[in-house]
């Protein structure tokens, strides 16, 4: 078959029942609360089109991708202070923890951007 040339309608039948069982016995090798995480993509296309989401995202929104580039940077160099931070937080909880989970949750946040994928 030439490189320019479609696949007939069996072999890409073929192609899907694979992908489809390799997916189904990849899901079931996890337990039900993992199963979550992932989406059940029906088809081959389907998944390429969504692993190339995140770089659509990035050539669409430069400026958010390079800012949350470097909150992940600034997240990634904290990271070694967090647990001398919690220990410090415990002296007045009440009102520390609320500033502190706060500040994480923004770091945590910007660190799971399409950037970071």
């Amino acid at each position: 078959m030439s490189p320019g040339a479609s696949l007939s309608q069996p072999a890409l039948a073929e192609d899907s029942r694979i992908f489809c069982e390799a997916r189904d016995k990849f899901l079931d090798s996890l337990p039900m609360q993992e199963r979550s995480r992932f989406s059940k993509c029906a088809s081959i296309e389907q998944l390429l089109a969504e692993i190339k989401e995140p770089e659509a995202f990035r050539k669409k929104h430069k400026e958010w991708t390079k800012t949350m580039g470097r909150v992940k940077e600034f997240c990634d160099c904290l990271q070694p202070y967090f647990e001398i931070a919690n220990i410090t937080i415990q002296s007045h909880p009440e009102w520390t923890a609320i500033a502190w989970g706060a500040f994480r949750l923004i770091l945590q946040v910007g660190s799971r951007t399409p950037n970071s994928v």
